[in-house]
């Protein structure tokens, strides 16, 4: 939940996205747009990087005025996993160092960017920080290593957000907008996703 509706903006400077990377909506916490609880993060990715653009309400702060530290974690924690996902390659959360500079406050544009550091057979290393998006002043950061799910997981994982997509741009540049598809709507009320899966 951002105080603006969840749009494709905030292309990486410089970058114009040349098409999009299609997966099902779903429930994520943090980038599900199923939840309307969550952070709802419009994501952008390009090989080995992802990032958003977005800005807290005050539904996610700590301290009156500044953001929780524990929704910090999270968005630093996504931007990594989608950096993975750029390989269309799915890992969990195995461990998360953070450094926080300086408070975040809420109803500013912040940015979330990550990045793939180091890809083994199991292990994937990234980097994540937020920044504020006008003057690229670091907010926090982390580093973050994730475990590969086993590859029928993988396959599984795939089936469930039926990834699809990866449109090349000019020069053979890759970056997509991530866009959800949402559910056909049972008219009875009584249909429930078939695309949620937890991560």
């Amino acid at each position: 939940m951002t105080s603006e509706p969840r749009v494709t903006t905030g292309e990486a400077p410089g970058a114009t996205p040349e098409g999009w990377f299609d997966l099902a909506a779903h429930r994520c916490f943090a980038c599900g747009e199923l939840n309307e609880h969550g952070l709802r993060m419009p994501l952008h990715m390009e090989p080995d990087r992802a990032w958003s653009e977005l800005v807290l309400d005050p539904t996610f702060q700590g301290w009156e005025g500044i953001a929780h530290g524990g929704i910090l974690a999270t968005l630093l924690d996504e931007a990594g996993a989608w950096a993975i996902a750029s390989r269309e390659a799915f890992g969990f959360t195995a461990r998360l160092s953070i450094e926080y500079r300086r408070p975040v406050p809420i109803g500013v544009p912040i940015r979330v960017q990550g990045r793939l550091v180091e890809a083994r057979r199991r292990v994937l290393r990234t980097e994540a920080s937020i920044v504020d998006p006008a003057t690229a002043e670091e907010y926090a950061r982390a580093d973050g290593v994730y475990i590969r799910a086993p590859e029928e997981q993988q396959r599984e994982l795939r089936g469930s957000y039926r990834f699809t997509g990866a449109t090349d741009g000019p020069g053979g540049a890759r970056r997509w907008r991530v866009r959800q598809s949402l559910p056909a709507v049972d008219p009875t009320g009584t249909d429930t996703p078939d695309s949620v899966a937890a991560r």
